[in-house]
């Protein structure tokens, strides 16, 4: 009767053994799940989105390619990741005084979790779901200094779409086709003085003040309206300005 009781209770403590050891084991799995999931995600995304600054970059090339009469149309194939790529054929504004310009200049971009990247108004942007937003590519907005005359020269890039606003999204590649529409390119006609440069970006303003302000080093202002800068660049000789419209279709 002893070693049948001696037996039972040498079995009872094999099964509370391998329920405490399995215990333990679950536990440090979940724990490194719950640790190491979040970081092996957010690395997953940051990797995406370093591959989507590329591939804007290459839309950007692109963009220049067909609006200054390189090629009639060019195609970018990328990877969403489980993001959306929209167009915003409406969005975002350039005015540059004097002159007429007013222009709705539109937007390419790409959204995940918060963060996105944009092509708008010639340059490539970037924002993070906390925080400002900054550039990864600098518009074609430039200032000249020869020989004492200053030379303010702006791209105005418009991009456009048949299809109104359009998006594609999910875990599947995307395609973004860039077709030619027309451009104004008149001869300047500029008295010398000074010139403003005005940008209307809903998500991007801020980066856009920092470029003119710390790659052009010219004086910024908050604009009249809200998510607007403007530019003021005194002493201009010579005031270049021309706009290419873009048709862009994704898909």
């Amino acid at each position: 009767m002893d070693r049948e009781f001696l037996k039972s209770e040498s079995a009872v403590s094999e099964v509370i053994g391998f329920i405490l050891i399995f215990s333990i084991v679950v536990l440090a799995i979940s724990a490194i799940y719950a640790v190491g999931y979040p970081t092996i995600q957010s690395s997953k995304e940051n990797a995406q989105f370093q591959n989507m600054e590329q591939s804007f970059m290459v839309l950007q090339s692109n963009i220049n390619t067909v609006a200054f009469g390189q090629a009639p149309v060019k195609t970018l194939k990328t990877s969403l990741g489980g993001g959306s790529l929209t167009v915003y054929p409406s969005e975002g504004r350039i005015t540059v005084s004097p002159g007429d310009w007013d222009v709705l200049i539109g937007a390419i971009e790409y959204e995940k979790n918060g963060r996105s990247i944009a092509y708008e108004g010639g340059g490539v942007w970037e924002k993070y779901p906390a925080g400002s937003a900054i550039k990864v590519s600098e518009p074609r907005i430039f200032v000249h200094e020869d020989n004492g005359d200053r030379t303010v020269s702006v791209s105005i890039i418009n991009i456009s779409s048949e299809n109104g606003i359009s998006s594609v999204g999910g875990e599947g590649g995307a395609s973004v086709v860039t077709r030619f529409n027309r451009a104004h390119t008149p001869e300047p006609d500029y008295s010398p003085g000074t010139v403003t440069i005005t940008v209307t970006s809903y998500y991007y303003a801020d980066a856009w003040g920092r470029y003119f302000n710390e790659t052009l080093e010219v004086p910024v202002s908050p604009g009249p309206g809200a998510n607007e800068v403007t530019a003021t660049i005194p002493d201009v000789d010579t005031l270049i300005v021309n706009e290419h419209v873009i048709e862009v279709e994704v898909s």
